[in-house]
């Protein structure tokens, strides 16, 4: 038999063998999941989560943003980074916050679907009404928007402009319609969530 033969042979064998073989999980897309805002969590305490089914680790932070004006501000931020295994090998392309607003805290104060946030007057994210161009949703804390208000929005934010935050001298946005600021303290969070992205020579 010749050889090139012998090759069509191994490829109409395998072509054979192919679909009963194990087929890989398809790819999923690294965007955060839906337990990252548990209400458990303490401000500023990195939490990390290992899925071993798609092989891919999130980490997650909380903050509690201060106050702009006399009025309670319900917002509270959550950061969320994803990437492929356990160790960053990688430093992700974006990292992903979700404002949330406490429903019962000015209750009568309309809320509106944006997320703002400036690092010294240059915006690093700006999402108002998101669609799917923006990369953005909104979250319905019953899972649909037909049976209630929605209470967050979620956006990505690329890592030079998560970045330029830690090293901007005055940090303030408005999220749902009430505005805040992030004080050093926040910055400080910040920064220790960032090593978190950068992979650990070895």
């Amino acid at each position: 038999m010749r050889l090139a033969e012998w090759a069509g042979c191994l490829l109409l064998v395998a072509s054979a063998a192919g679909p009963a073989r194990a087929q890989p999980l398809p790819r999923t897309n690294l965007v955060p999941g839906n337990s990252w805002t548990t209400s458990e969590a303490r401000e500023g305490e990195i939490t990390r989560e290992y899925d071993g089914l798609i092989d891919r680790t999130e980490l997650r932070m909380k903050i509690v943003p201060q106050r702009e004006g006399g009025a309670d501000n319900p917002t509270t931020l959550y950061v969320s980074a994803v990437y492929p295994g356990r160790a960053v090998r990688v430093t992700p392309d974006r990292v992903w916050i979700r404002a949330q607003s406490d429903l019962t805290v000015q209750p009568r104060r309309l809320r509106v679907a944006s997320l703002a946030l400036s690092a010294d007057g240059t915006m690093v994210v700006n999402v108002s009404n998101p669609d799917e161009k923006s990369g953005a949703w909104l979250n319905y804390p019953c899972a649909s928007a037909d049976n209630c208000a929605f209470d967050g929005l979620v956006a990505p934010v690329p890592i030079v402009g998560f970045f330029r935050l830690l090293q901007a001298k005055r940090n303030f946005g408005e999220a749902m319609g009430f505005p805040f600021t992030l004080s050093a303290r926040h910055v400080e969070m910040l920064t220790a969530f960032a090593r978190e992205l950068v992979p650990r020579e070895r």
